[in-house]
C-alpha cells in the first residue's frame, strides 16, 4: 500500500505549527513567576534563614518552627507585636528594635513582608563552654 504524497507534507506542516514545548518533549517549561523566593521580603532574610525556609518548603515540613531574631525599623510597639503575632511570629523578647521569637516556616513570608520588619536572622544556639 502506497502512502499518498500529501501525508508527509501534512505531517511536516503539523510539526512546524506546534509550540516548541509540544514538538520537542525535552524542552523545559518556563519557570513560574517568582514567589516569595524573589520578593523584597525574601531579601530581608539572612542566608541561613533562607536555606532553612527552602529546606522546610522542599521537604513539605512547613510546620517546622524557626527560631529567629527580627530587626525592626523602630522600637516595637504593642500594635507591632500584635501584627507579628497575627502573622505567625511568637514574640519572646523585645529590646528596642531587636526581637526574639519563632515562626513556622509556612508563616515566615508573612512576617518578612511586614513593613516595619527590616531584617530576619536565624538564631544560633549559644554553646556552653567548659570552665577550665
Amino acid at each position: 500500500m502506497k502512502i499518498p504524497m500529501i501525508v508527509p507534507v501534512l505531517f511536516l506542516a503539523a510539526l512546524l505549527c506546534m509550540p516548541a514545548s509540544v514538538a520537542f518533549a525535552s524542552a523545559k517549561a518556563p519557570k513560574p513567576a517568582a514567589g516569595f523566593d524573589g520578593s523584597p521580603a525574601f531579601a530581608k532574610l539572612d542566608l541561613r534563614s533562607r536555606e532553612a525556609w527552602r529546606q522546610a518548603a522542599s521537604s513539605g515540613e512547613t510546620g517546622t518552627r524557626l527560631e529567629c531574631f527580627l530587626k525592626t525599623t523602630h522600637p516595637a510597639t504593642k500594635d507591632d507585636e500584635a501584627l507579628l503575632r497575627s502573622a505567625g511570629y511568637k514574640v519572646r523578647t523585645i529590646a528596642g528594635t531587636i526581637l526574639t521569637g519563632d515562626v513556622a516556616a509556612s508563616e515566615l513570608p508573612a512576617v518578612a513582608a511586614l513593613d516595619f520588619v527590616k531584617a530576619m536572622e536565624l538564631a544560633v544556639p549559644v554553646s556552653i563552654k567548659k570552665s577550665e
